[in-house]
């Protein structure tokens, strides 16, 4: 009977024993389950991770291209106003040869005027020589000078 209790005893202790096996296995299955999830974790996050780091990069690109696209602009920007200074200094350059034309026009209508009474002075005293008695006067002796000119010229023509 002790041989069979004690049979018994290591059939129960074999049974404890593959009982506990059994929750070993359960509970290192349950975490050998836990350690997968959490390596899916890790992966998902490492993915995350990569997925940020390229998008920070293709920012990182953008933001060049954007301070790239800055200084173009601002190069432009520099050539107009250069430009601008350019086109202003000529306007100044062109004003002040209107206001220099503009001095001479001025100038050349006062010479105008001047020369104008000038003419109409030299006409009136040309008008009072031949109202003058002493030009009617001598009308038939200019008459005979050139006569005598005309001849004279003819003749030395002749010869």
């Amino acid at each position: 009977v002790n041989a069979l209790i004690g049979q018994l005893d290591q059939s129960v202790l074999l049974c404890e024993q593959d009982a506990r096996i059994h929750s070993e296995l359960r509970k290192n299955a349950e975490l050998q389950h836990e350690v997968e999830k959490r390596d899916l974790k890790i992966n998902k996050i490492s993915l995350e991770k990569m997925e940020l780091s390229l998008t920070i990069d293709a920012l990182s690109l953008e933001k060049t291209e954007h301070l790239l696209k800055i200084d173009e602009l601002s190069l432009e920007k520099t050539e107009h106003l250069l430009k601008i200074d350019e086109l202003s200094l000529k306007k100044t350059e062109l004003s002040l040869a209107i206001n220099a034309l503009s001095s001479e026009l001025v100038q050349l209508r006062l010479h105008k005027k001047q020369q104008a009474a000038h003419i109409i002075a030299l006409e009136l005293s040309l008008n009072t020589i031949y109202k003058s008695k002493s030009w009617k006067l001598m009308g038939p002796v200019r008459r005979f000078g050139r006569l005598f000119i005309a001849d004279s010229s003819d003749n030395s023509g002749s010869n």
